[in-house]
């Protein structure tokens, strides 16, 4: 029987060579007639897939067949079979509850199977043609219900994302937030962004966000990657430097950079690009046409939630600020120690912190008034930002006191920084009216040891007892401490000197 499949064809079922006859003559010569003679191993399970016009069973044949349950799901089946009596004596034995079950499409004596089988099978063709209408209509009505659902989740998601994201106003947990919302369209393994000054938005920096499980060596691929973005911006940039923000996933592992997977998106308000959104994913390359445009209009939203909490930002920023020497104030300090020194500590990386002091500054603010003092610690403030580096973190910790955070970085380089900005400060004529003075600085330095520091105030101390010593020593000059078994038992010594403080001009 192969080759069946695709030609009109009716099945008989047990027929003998003159039901064969008289049923050919009921129907077009182009159909075919296939008989199968076998009845004992015919079932309906075997030969649904053949699909003819109808199946034409004799009585005393359909009366020894083992009757099947009907298979109501598959509809090539119903209203195909056709039963042939010999006498009306044998349809009183058929039920009409049987008859419909067994999905009859009539029921003819064998004299007249000529004219009636001829006219069932027009209604057959009708009928076939009504199914396949049928079934067509099915599937668009399916696919449309897909479709239809498929719309109605993204909408969810759309709903979802920026609901989600109005709640906050950092742009760090914003971030967080995107990256946790993502996931119900694409899996998302790292969302990162940075964002720079423009003419509407004034910040200082070029702000980077990364996450803060990710490796020193993944930070500065990010960073690297981030801000080649940023060049390939069409809005011009002016000069600035970058500062990073670490935002907070919890103790997960993170997937290894990958640029090939990382999708970037423009961060655009009043038709001025201020930043760039990546987004790491392994369905990079198959989010097809539907989910790469939910995609972007969520962006796109997204943008002015970001535009807005960058604008807040800005004016808590100014309360991070001293407003004398433009430095990080004591309590942004305290925040940022404290940030650095987890951070640190959960990677086992080196950090050093320097705590310096102006020595015999009240002498000055005495003998010169307290603007001459205030002109010398900008001026500092000054010199402590031009010789750091980007990832560096100065503050102004109170009075003439300050501090300087130096991540990544192991006690002696601590040193080197400490003896440069110690020797610019001690060659510097500091101008203040018609006079030049001089002052000397003297500095503390300790490094992050894991063993034996467990908080960021512990550090502090130790940065605090070196100074103490430096100053012992006779100031101007470093001196460092990392652990208790140094000697902290030094006393502060020394008098109060003028010489050498003020050389007047002219």
């Amino acid at each position: 029987m192969k080759g069946t499949k695709n030609s009109e064809f009716i099945l008989g079922i047990g027929l003998d060579n003159q039901e064969q006859g008289k049923i050919r003559e009921g129907f077009d010569p182009n159909i075919n007639l296939i008989n199968l003679e076998n009845t004992e191993e015919f079932s309906e399970a075997k030969t649904k897939n053949l699909d003819p016009l109808m199946a034409i069973i004799p009585w005393r044949v359909w009366k020894k067949m083992p009757q099947e349950e009907p298979d109501n799901n598959d509809n090539r089946q119903k209203g195909k079979k056709f039963l042939v009596i010999e006498s009306e004596d044998q349809i009183g034995d058929l039920s009409d509850q049987e008859f419909i079950a067994q999905c009859f499409i009539a029921v003819t004596h064998s004299e007249n199977s000529t004219r009636d089988i001829s006219k069932v099978l027009d209604q057959t063709k009708s009928y076939r043609e009504f199914n396949k209408k049928y079934n067509k209509m099915s599937k668009e009505i399916e696919l449309e219900r897909e479709l239809l659902t498929r719309k109605n989740s993204q909408l969810s998601f759309l709903n979802t994302l920026l609901s989600h994201a109005h709640q906050h106003l950092e742009i760090d947990k914003i971030l967080n937030q995107i990256k946790e919302d993502m996931q119900s369209l694409i899996q998302v393994d790292h969302c990162h962004a940075i964002f720079w000054p423009t003419e509407e938005l004034n910040t200082k920096h070029t702000n980077i966000y990364l996450s803060e499980n990710i490796s020193s060596k993944q930070e500065d691929l990010w960073i690297n990657f981030l801000l080649k973005q940023k060049k390939h911006s069409k809005t011009p940039l002016p000069p600035d430097k970058n500062q990073t923000t670490y935002i907070k996933e919890g103790d997960k592992d993170s997937p290894e950079f990958d640029s090939d997977y990382i999708l970037t998106f423009s961060l655009s308000v009043y038709n001025q690009t201020f930043g760039i959104l990546a987004l790491q994913t392994q369905e990079a390359y198959s989010l097809g046409a539907d989910r790469n445009e939910v995609l972007n209009l969520g962006v796109n939203h997204l943008a002015q939630v970001c535009y807005n909490a960058l604008q807040f930002s800005l004016i808590k920023e100014q309360a991070k600020y001293d407003g004398l020497t433009r430095l990080n104030n004591r309590q942004y300090f305290d925040e940022k120690l404290k940030q650095e020194f987890n951070r640190h500590h959960r990677h086992e990386q080196e950090l050093s912190l320097l705590m310096l002091d102006i020595d015999y500054f009240k002498d000055i603010n005495d003998n010169f008034g307290h603007q001459a003092g205030d002109s010398i610690l900008k001026e500092l403030g000054n010199i402590l930002n031009n010789n750091v580096r980007q990832s560096d973190f100065p503050a102004r910790y109170g009075g003439e006191e300050f501090a300087i955070i130096l991540p990544h970085t192991e006690c002696e380089q601590a040193k080197i920084l400490a003896e440069r900005i110690r020797n610019k400060v001690e060659k510097k004529h500091f101008k203040y009216e018609n006079l030049s003075l001089n002052t000397t600085i003297s500095i503390g330095i300790t490094s992050f040891i894991p063993t034996t520091q467990n908080n960021h105030s512990y550090l502090i101390y130790l940065a605090d007892q070196a100074l103490y010593k430096a100053k012992k020593k006779g100031r101007n000059t470093i001196s460092s401490l990392n652990s208790e078994k140094d000697d902290l038992s030094a006393k502060a010594g020394g008098t109060s000197e003028q010489a050498g403080l003020l050389n007047t001009s002219g």
